[in-house]
């Protein structure tokens, strides 16, 4: 009944489309016999069709119209009112479902402007053979001739195949990644190591790792890990959601994802009974892995400016919205709003992490490509981005005194060399006793590290993809100088 309704509901969407535009429309579903519709594989088989008729509309000059995106009950679906003709879209997705790896998975049907669909008899071509065997697959599924276990092996078999050969080329986050190759299960390991590379790096002052709890009495690096675990199969799904609502008009972008980033947020807690290790993480990292799905639908550039561009773009009303409200019972976070104007991690996304790119991801960037190890970018970084972050969980802590006093002791140290000098560790062993004496935790710059981490997995701008090392090779003598004055 529910996978009925589900139908139903489509076939509403596409009369309501049609009477608007008066246009072709392009339904994209996939195949997936049984009772589970909208699991891994569907959303998977999705992404890649919807990958495969954009490359189509963009090759041909064909304009989209609008864009409606849904997981119902009958799996996964996009409906695209195309501006180009009924007969020519219609060839082109038959010859797509013909010719791609998974184009038998693919259900790319074509309604003209008339509701009228356009049937593969119509253009005097076969009907579609089974997925087991090679008889017609009409037959095939009204006879029951295989069992479901031997259709989903196949679809399987065949998804996993494709993806090994997507991934045949090896990552690497020392140079610039060509994220349009990712996919969303890729791009969401990315983001859960940036979680595991900064609550491991030691020693970072006030802050849980590998040497100490930090400022904190109630986590460890042990519970830090369990949370991030707990993350880590929501991070491809922000990457979905983001592909899924690419088309939402940027304002609206975040209410979309919200819901799944509350979803996170439980699995969180219920892994750390209750304690709140990643709550800004999720934020952050959500938001970056939703906008990088965006930008991959849209065809638009995947790099730190196109990123930070469309997650200011989302987010521009957020401040505004959630920490200028009136109302009697305020957060920590509204009432450091209204009494210093300290915006915290909503100010930074709305700024398009200019702290990030402006502090640590430079420095980050110039470091890796100077031959120094990752913790020694990443701690040199974190440097920077103390020295400069209005970080909220320190005035939180220890009001404007604490935030000055993390601030000047980070920049005394930048200009003692930072980790680029003899005796660095014992110098920021002493900061790190410092804050743990002081209560000083810079919660909202782990967050940030975490940010830089991501983003530095990515080209600076479209143009950096092939030019980004020399870039480097270039400036290096003097930028290592200037970074360890």
């Amino acid at each position: 009944m529910r996978i009925l309704t589900a139908r139903e509901q489509r076939a509403a969407t596409q009369r309501d489309l049609q009477i608007r535009f008066d246009k072709p429309l392009l339904s994209v579903t996939v195949i997936m016999p049984g009772p589970v519709k909208d699991g891994p594989v569907s959303c998977r088989l999705l992404e890649v069709a919807q990958q495969q008729v954009r490359k189509i509309f963009q090759d041909r000059g064909w304009r989209v119209l609008s864009c409606v995106e849904a997981l119902r009950d009958a799996g996964p679906e996009v409906i695209y009112v195309v501006d180009a003709p009924a007969e020519d879209l219609k060839a082109a997705t038959m010859a797509l479902e013909d010719t791609h790896t998974l184009g038998r998975l693919w259900d790319l049907d074509v309604i003209d402007g008339s509701m009228r669909p356009l049937t593969r008899p119509s253009f005097n071509c076969k009907p579609r053979r089974c997925l087991v065997c090679e008889h017609p697959g009409r037959a095939c599924a009204r006879n029951r001739s295989h069992s479901l276990e031997a259709l989903l092996a196949v679809i399987e078999k065949k998804v996993h195949a494709f993806d090994r050969q997507a991934e045949s080329e090896p990552l690497s986050t020392s140079c610039a990644i060509r994220a349009c190759q990712l996919s969303a299960e890729q791009i969401g390991q990315l983001a859960y190591q940036a979680l595991l590379m900064e609550v491991r790096l030691t020693p970072k002052p006030g802050l849980v790792d590998r040497r100490n709890t930090g400022a904190h009495r109630d986590m460890d690096l042990c519970m830090f890990e369990r949370s991030a675990d707990a993350i880590a199969p929501w991070l491809p799904r922000f990457v979905t959601e983001g592909r899924q609502h690419a088309w939402a008009p940027a304002h609206t972008f975040v209410s979309l994802i919200r819901p799944a980033g509350l979803l996170c947020e439980r699995d969180m807690f219920q892994a750390t009974g209750g304690i709140n290790t990643h709550k800004g993480s999720i934020f952050a990292l959500g938001l970056l892995c939703a906008v990088i799905g965006r930008l991959l639908t849209k065809g638009e550039p995947v790099c730190t400016e196109w990123i930070c561009r469309e997650v200011a773009a989302v987010c521009q009303n957020l401040v505004g919205q959630e920490l200028g409200c009136k109302h009697s019972l305020q957060t920590a976070g509204e009432r450091l709003f209204r009494e210093l104007g300290l915006t915290g991690a909503r100010g930074e996304a709305a700024s398009g992490y200019a702290t990030v790119r402006s502090h640590a991801l430079p420095v980050l960037r110039l470091l890796r490509q100077a031959g120094e190890d990752e913790d020694t970018a990443l701690l040199q970084a974190t440097l920077h981005l103390l020295a400069s972050n209005n970080d909220t969980n320190l005035v939180s802590r220890g009001g404007m005194e604490g935030l000055t006093y993390v601030r000047d002791r980070a920049q005394h140290l930048l200009q003692q060399g930072g980790v680029l000098r003899p005796a660095w560790r014992q110098r920021l062993e002493s900061f790190d006793d410092d804050l743990i004496a002081r209560n000083l935790s810079p919660g909202g710059t782990a967050d940030l590290i975490s940010v830089a981490w991501l983003l530095g997995c990515f080209p600076e701008g479209p143009e950096d993809l092939n030019s980004i090392a020399t870039h480097f090779d270039q400036q290096q003598p003097a930028r290592l100088r200037e970074l360890c004055s």
